[in-house]
């Protein structure tokens, strides 16, 4: 299947300029917008986008204020909105008549169910890889430590925490690689830290308002999303069509790991299943 790649800066139409990329094949079936996660870039994901429009589906990402190519200050937000609001605002420039479907990994499936939650679209369906909807426990007083910064007023910036964090264990010289990445994120703010906390429990105090049919996919070794705060929000969601797959001996990072195409094919089975394909 022939695809068209395009890279697309908007200096514009969002608060500050941000970076597009799109992968788009010369009939698609439907619309995929996929979301990095914190730290992360699109193009970390090109293999995501090759794989759906090799299959049909045309995806879009876009780099988040604070990263990859787009402007920003690192690390840094002053409310969890102006991600929600710049996923929002992106979908609705490319205002699609295709069926819509909405992933994200970790970070990027938190604000692709806040946008659920908000939108008036008729979304058909999210893929939510290892959704930040909690912290693992070591993870989370790293951030309520730093998050009492800013409760008093204070702004700080720090080097990023999280990579202690990722296991490594299987894929030490990929993650090595992965996280000298110049466009990597470094660091975190006190800020970020409050503001992400503060998302992570409206959002799980908002489970009964989700009604978007959603497959979760975790990663059993997960050391920074914990897996049962996610199956509490499926649980407590008002969504009868619902679906989890948990995939053992992956870590946080699972579309860089050796079950990547497995992962990849679950998700278009998914959307397929839902297209009546």
């Amino acid at each position: 299947m022939e695809y068209k790649e395009i890279k697309h800066i908007y200096t514009k139409e969002f608060v500050t300029p941000v970076m597009g990329l799109s992968f788009v094949p010369s009939n698609p079936k439907a619309c995929l917008f996929f979301q990095h996660g914190f730290s992360s870039h699109i193009r970390e994901y090109r293999h995501v986008g090759e794989f759906f429009a090799k299959n049909n589906i045309a995806v879009h990402m876009i780099d988040m204020p604070g990263h990859g190519l787009s402007s920003g200050e690192r690390g840094n937000i002053t409310s969890f909105s102006e991600y929600t609001d710049t996923f929002s605002t992106f979908i609705d420039l490319l205002d699609t008549q295709l069926p819509i479907f909405i992933s994200g990994h970790s970070m990027g499936s938190l604000i692709a169910i806040d946008y659920a939650l908000q939108t008036k679209r008729n979304v058909q369906g999210a893929v939510l890889l290892a959704p930040l909807l909690g912290l693992n426990l070591g993870l989370n007083l790293v951030l309520s430590g730093i998050s009492i910064a800013a409760l008093y007023g204070k702004h700080i910036r720090m080097p990023y925490p999280l990579i202690p964090f990722m296991a490594r264990k299987r894929h030490a010289k990929r993650y090595d690689e992965m996280f000298s990445d110049p466009l990597r994120g470094r660091v975190i703010t006190s800020t970020w830290s409050l503001e992400i906390q503060k998302k992570i429990k409206a959002i799980q105090k908002q489970a009964k308002n989700y009604t978007t049919p959603s497959m979760y996919i975790l990663a059993q070794c997960d050391k920074i999303v914990s897996n049962q705060d996610v199956l509490k929000f499926a649980k407590n969601t008002n969504v009868s069509e619902k679906t989890t797959h948990v995939f053992t001996n992956v870590e946080h990072e699972m579309l860089h790991e050796n079950e990547a195409d497995q992962i990849l094919s679950l998700m278009l089975s998914w959307i397929n299943k839902k297209l009546n394909v």
